[in-house]
């Protein structure tokens, strides 16, 4: 018997896939993934970042406005310019013209974009820019066997 190939998902739209279709594909597929609801957390940015603080990190400033009131609030404690983005990145972005994040230049331009977004099911967040060239970026991305 062929022993299956090796299934390696390398975005977060791709985890959520081969998590939430694991008994289908194992007959076919070698992949070590956790569970689907431990993937679902890993992939949330939202709660990416809460595991951070937890773990006392020091992190950019983020807010999850759902509300009106909740982004008025945050308009006045976010530092301009500052970015948006859907937290749940294997979302339909559509919503950012087939870009990844927004870059918001001033108060009303987040008001602005939330009134527009208001009410869709994309959940958005607010985050500090960090300054610096993307050349400053640093990930790992690994496997162990």
């Amino acid at each position: 018997m062929k022993t299956p190939g090796i299934l390696i998902p390398t975005a977060d739209a791709q985890c959520v896939l081969v998590s939430d279709n694991e008994i289908l594909l194992k007959p076919y597929f070698r992949f070590l993934l956790l569970g689907a609801k431990q993937v679902k957390k890993l992939v949330s940015k939202r709660d990416q970042i809460e595991l951070a603080q937890n773990l006392g990190l020091t992190l950019p400033g983020s807010w999850f406005p759902e509300t009106k009131e909740e982004i008025e609030h945050v308009t006045n404690e976010v530092n301009f310019p500052c970015i948006a983005k859907p937290y749940h990145s294997q979302n339909d972005s559509s919503l950012l013209s087939e870009k990844k994040l927004l870059v918001i230049d001033s108060k009303q331009d987040l008001l602005d974009h939330f009134a527009g977004t208001n009410g869709s099911s994309i959940p958005l967040m607010v985050q500090e820019i960090i300054p610096g060239p993307d050349t400053e970026l640093v990930s790992y991305l690994g496997f162990w066997d």
